[in-house]
């Protein structure tokens, strides 16, 4: 799981984008989106989403929008 941290601080276009690119790294469909969370850090605004794999496995990402509207990942917790 560890070779999803090449993800981090990178740029992709959308959501949809950077999850078709999850998949496609670890090989696995995701089934379930558990949750999505809104939440705010010292004026910023941030974006969680928590997914469940195929092979059961739970992945929480933290992003933010850039300001061409696509999104740089911040964080990923497994």
């Amino acid at each position: 799981m560890e070779v999803l941290d090449t993800l981090l601080c990178k740029k992709f276009k959308d959501e949809d984008i950077f999850l078709e690119k999850v998949q496609d790294i670890l090989n696995y469909d995701i089934i379930e989106y558990i949750y999505r969370d809104v939440f705010d850090f010292l004026g910023n605004i941030y974006y969680k989403i928590r997914i469940r794999l195929e092979n059961e496995y739970m992945v929480e990402f933290v992003y933010y929008f850039l300001e061409d509207n696509a999104i740089c990942i911040l964080d990923i917790e497994y």
